[in-house]
């Protein structure tokens, strides 16, 4: 995945635009990228045979378990939701998603935050698994996470830091236990 950083010249293209256009856009949409590239949807791990005898086992283990207790429901859940998690996670690649961090905001596919709307972010920078995490003000919206693969995150760490406050945070147990059983 590659980041571009666009020149300034172009700045005075979309002061142009937003004259011409009005102020029906928000501030992130027609300002100009100070970064753009491409970010997928959700991270994908591999998964080899080993992984689907072990997840397979686990349903039949508890789908045994259902049966023996007469929990129907519990059993119906179990495989609707075994169902729906592999033809939504497996079979279907994670769309790529534009990110355009302008000066003014943060857009990410058709999503868009202004500076004034998050509340901190920071780094998890691993080998082949880098991403920026942003947190926002609002009170039941979960972290934004931007996923960089093998791209540096410190030029844009360096930019972000000049527009929100920045902690120190390591990866969380969810995240921890979704790379180590790959789900």
């Amino acid at each position: 995945m590659k980041t571009k950083r666009i020149p300034v010249e172009h700045a005075a293209h979309s002061a142009a635009h937003f004259a011409t256009h009005g102020a029906k856009h928000s501030a992130a949409r027609s300002a100009t990228p100070v970064f753009s590239f491409e970010s997928p949807e959700h991270q994908t791990y591999e998964k080899g045979p080993g992984w689907y005898v072990v997840i397979g086992l686990l349903v039949a283990l508890l789908a045994t378990y259902a049966i023996y207790d007469r929990a129907w429901s519990f059993g119906l859940a179990l495989g609707v939701s075994f169902f729906m998690y592999y033809w939504l996670l497996f079979k279907q690649k994670p769309k790529m998603l534009d990110v355009k961090i302008t000066k003014t905001g943060i857009k990410i596919g058709t999503s868009e935050y202004e500076y004034n709307q998050v509340l901190c972010f920071w780094v998890i920078s691993r080998k082949y698994d880098n991403k920026i995490n942003i947190r926002l003000k609002r009170h039941f919206m979960p972290d934004v996470t931007i996923f960089l693969g093998h791209t540096s995150p410190e030029p844009i760490r360096h930019f972000l830091k000049e527009k929100i406050q920045e902690v120190e945070k390591s990866e969380g147990v969810a995240d921890t236990l979704v790379k180590i059983f790959r789900i």
